[in-house]
């Protein structure tokens, strides 16, 4: 008999941060498991994704006001022991005693929705479920703190997936230190981390629970090939958010260098949308672009399917695994990317210019120069481009994998 699959997001299927990753995997999923409940812990409430059938939404009220109401003796007791197990148990001591509020609040909201929870699995049986957190977060911990205290539930199957903001504690929240992070990985039956450089980490930081660990990279599909037929075009294409950490800033200055005439086009929006735009206006006359904003990713397919793109050009400060270098690559582009995080189990000498970290404009601008007359810019380096995505981030081979793995 299939189990059922709970899975663990923060938007998903409300709003479109997560769209692009999550609905990938779930035919795969619906292949391994007989239903899949969906928990998104967000507060937004325009949901913006069709569920297939045998797949349905639960929301719970994850921010309803924190309350000590209806907590009995026990409660108290068991969050109090797991304030102790991590306030003492890890690092980050004085950072904990300057940051308390925060650390203790966590753990207390982690608590609360793993009594919420509860309630709603209270009548399911452990063995006939599986709860994978796409994210690994305070979902992780709440259903750690149910496997730990509900003796019903310490036989529950958990996965997890980690990628950057949730895995990387220097970037938590300014206080570098996620709580619960000891427990939760006690409690996880397995962690999948999307690149190696993630795996890395968490191996060398958390070494106690390395057998738990492993690398299972996310993927893209299969649309065809990108064009590369018109030699008098030189098109680059960068698709982020427009946030500080992604430095398309620094594509703009690197931009500014270029002899030749260059069309750059960015697929995203965000907060410093206007900022780069006007930005944008400096850039001298031999380069056209245009801030595409926020579109969805079939349009941005459609666009590779039928528009030639030289380069893709990514210059984050920090990264996990970009699924949106993992569709440019499945299209035969080049990329040029910083080097940071997991990217360059993706961009490597097969697939394009895996750039240095400490590179300024100018430098980046002569990486572009030499790549436009390169080898790198043909029709033959495109099919390595495209043999090496075959073997590493086809998302019929990765997600088929992956669900299999955790449905045993």
């Amino acid at each position: 008999m299939k189990k059922e699959l709970y899975l663990f997001t923060i938007h998903y299927p409300f709003g479109t941060s997560e769209k692009s990753f999550i609905e990938g995997e779930l035919s795969f999923h619906l292949q391994n498991f007989e239903k899949i409940y969906i928990f998104p812990n967000t507060d937004l409430t325009e949901q913006t994704s069709v569920l297939p059938e045998r797949v349905e939404l639960i929301k719970l009220d994850v921010f309803q006001k924190i309350s000590f109401k209806g907590l009995n003796p026990s409660d108290f007791f068991r969050i109090f022991y797991l304030v102790l197990f991590d306030f003492f148990g890890s690092a980050n001591f004085i950072q904990k005693i300057y940051k308390f509020n925060y650390f203790t609040g966590r753990i207390f909201l982690m608590y609360r929705n793993a009594l919420l929870l509860h309630e709603k699995l209270k009548e399911k049986n452990s063995s006939e479920i599986v709860c994978y957190t796409y994210w690994f977060d305070e979902w992780t911990g709440s259903l750690s703190i149910l496997k730990k205290h509900i003796k019903k539930f310490e036989s529950l199957k958990l996965f997890s997936r980690a990628h950057r903001f949730d895995l990387y504690e220097e970037l938590s929240d300014s206080v570098h230190f996620r709580p619960l992070r000891k427990f939760q990985l006690k409690y996880l039956n397995k962690l999948f981390l999307v690149s190696m450089d993630g795996l890395d980490y968490v191996s060398k930081k958390y070494s106690r629970h390395t057998e738990k660990y492993f690398c299972r990279h996310l993927g893209s599909f299969s649309r065809g090939t990108n064009p590369l037929n018109d030699l008098s075009t030189f098109r680059i294409i960068s698709c982020s958010n427009l946030i500080p950490v992604k430095r398309v800033d620094l594509i703009i200055d690197s931009l500014k260098n270029i002899p030749f005439e260059v069309e750059w086009n960015h697929f995203g929006g965000g907060p410093l949308f206007s900022f780069l735009k006007n930005k944008s206006s400096e850039l001298p006359k031999n380069i056209k672009f245009q801030f595409l904003g926020h579109l969805e990713n079939k349009k941005i397919i459609e666009y590779y399917m039928g528009n030639q793109v030289n380069l893709f050009l990514h210059l984050s400060d920090s990264e996990g695994l970009p699924m949106a270098i993992l569709e440019a690559l499945s299209f035969g582009i080049p990329a040029m990317v910083k080097n940071c995080g997991g990217v360059s189990d993706a961009v490597n000498k097969q697939t394009g210019i895996l750039l240095d970290t400490n590179l300024n404009s100018n430098e980046i601008a002569g990486e572009i120069v030499r790549f436009k007359d390169s080898f790198l810019n043909s029709m033959e380096f495109r099919k390595n481009v495209r043999k090496f995505w075959e073997k590493h981030f086809d998302a019929n081979e990765n997600y088929f994998q992956f669900s299999t793995e955790i449905s045993q």
